[in-house]
């Protein structure tokens, strides 16, 4: 796409996530203009057309809102259950697309949404994987990519949150939680993870619902490089991630930005986040301006995750449900990267 003023953006779906989105790309996205919301719900439509301070128009359906022209490029916010559906028609329109992770929520409907981006013969798809747009996390990865203390030999991942979302389940800790950690554990280690086990123990008792919280995952990359993954989504403590990567010599953690550290009565307090909003806030920005920057041909290009990284994700989500399941390893055939998904730099 050539260098233009503003890329005229449409949003589908307003619920939290994509009326963060809008907002932020209305708000803090430099060269942005949402010019469509999409959202079956009225209701929601008119809350999101409100978010975009009167920019966009309302269309209760992606096909009428293509139809209508106008639109340069689209961001999928909606549930997962919806998005290949959305990137099928995206694609067929050529339009450049920023959709949230999961890509779809199978292995075979993604494979069938890359390949169908392959047919086309360019990228047009990117998966919201925000952590990559992290100021710790880009740090550690370019440690890595540097060689600066050896080769990469472990990483420690943990990922807590307060409480238990309402309506989750021992699936949706792999699926919804874990699938960063599997993203981010292939980024920095620059290759795909081949296998991944699952340990469950004893639960918290603030888990609800007989979910089994927290469980242990084991990943094991190309060359052998092992992730341990806590989740842990009833901690009550706060919102809490971060990645300690063991080099041959020497360590490097990745942990949340220092909050004001506040010494009052003989006591030292700092404050910690207790959602994704305040911990990556930064990183939700950053990802949306490179992302705009990227189609408006200015910057350094767009470096985040591809429609195959989505895939890759996907396809260890299901290998990592199959192994919580069984008990044993489940392994992970990983074709080689086609070429229009060749690594960016």
């Amino acid at each position: 796409m050539k260098s233009r003023e503003h890329i005229r953006i449409a949003v589908i779906g307003a619920g939290t996530m994509g009326l963060d989105h809008i907002r932020r790309l209305t708000r803090s996205t430099r060269g942005a203009e949402v010019v469509a919301v999409i959202e079956p719900d009225a209701g929601r439509g008119a809350v999101g057309v409100e978010s975009s301070e009167g920019s966009a128009v309302w269309h209760p359906d992606l096909t009428s809102a293509i139809a209508d022209g106008g639109i340069d490029a689209a961001v999928v916010a909606s549930p997962g259950a919806f998005h290949e559906a959305a990137l099928h028609e995206l694609l067929d329109a050529g339009l450049p697309t920023l959709c949230e992770k999961p890509l779809t929520l199978d292995a075979v409907s993604a494979r069938r949404v890359v390949d169908h981006e392959i047919a086309i013969g360019r990228r047009l798809i990117s998966v919201g994987f925000h952590r990559r747009f992290d100021d710790g996390y880009r740090a550690l990865r370019s440690v890595a990519r540097a060689a600066a203390f050896g080769d990469l030999l472990l990483l420690h991942c943990r990922h807590r949150n307060p409480d238990l979302p309402p309506g989750w389940d021992d699936a949706l800790l792999i699926e919804d939680a874990a699938a960063h950690e599997m993203d981010i554990v292939a980024w920095l280690a620059g290759e795909p993870v081949v296998s991944v086990e699952v340990r469950r123990g004893k639960s918290s008792r603030h888990a609800r619902d007989g979910v089994s919280d927290p469980i242990m995952l084991l990943l094991r990359t190309e060359s052998g490089v092992l992730a341990d993954v806590e989740i842990n989504m009833s901690s009550q403590a706060a919102y809490q991630v971060a990645t300690e990567a063991v080099f041959e010599a020497g360590s490097v953690v990745a942990d949340a930005p220092e909050g004001p550290t506040t010494l009052h009565d003989g006591r030292r307090h700092r404050a910690v986040d207790r959602s994704y909003v305040g911990r990556f806030a930064a990183a939700y920005d950053r990802e949306f301006q490179e992302w705009v920057d990227g189609l408006r041909g200015v910057g350094d290009g767009w470096t985040g995750a591809s429609a195959w990284d989505g895939l890759l994700t996907v396809a260890l989500c299901e290998a990592g449900i199959a192994a919580a399941r069984s008990g044993a390893r489940a392994d992970v055939v990983v074709e080689q990267r086609p070429s229009i998904y060749v690594t960016l730099p």
